[in-house]
């Protein structure tokens, strides 16, 4: 495992998550949140939308982690941002369907249109 990404196929059942420390998940995700705000501010060429969804990832894999569920404030905060994060991803979405409808329609647009990863 790398701090950028967690390896989800070892975390698929929710007990799987608390195999994982939570240090290291709460780090993945700061790591997450800086990589969409450096793309945000166009100082990476990274896709947002594929960033986002890597941050909700590493959130549900949060929210599911046994010291979340058994700590409530720590529940509300995780879950919070979940919901934020989830519409964040789902703009991204959103802009990615419309430059795929776009991408058909004209096809000199099609080079400069990223692909959701």
């Amino acid at each position: 495992m790398t701090i950028s990404t967690i390896n989800y196929d070892i975390a698929k059942d929710e007990d799987d998550t608390a195999e994982i420390p939570l240090a290291f998940i709460q780090s993945a995700l700061s790591y997450q949140m800086t990589r969409y705000s450096l793309r945000a501010n166009a100082l990476t060429s990274e896709c947002p939308g594929c960033i986002a969804r890597n941050v909700v990832q590493h959130l549900e894999t949060l929210v599911a982690h046994q010291q979340v569920v058994d700590n409530h404030g720590l529940r509300l905060a995780y879950g919070a941002l979940l919901i934020d994060w989830r519409r964040i991803m789902e703009k991204h979405a959103a802009s990615h369907s419309s430059a795929k409808s776009q991408q058909s329609s004209k096809p000199r647009l099609a080079r400069s249109v990223r692909k959701l990863h």
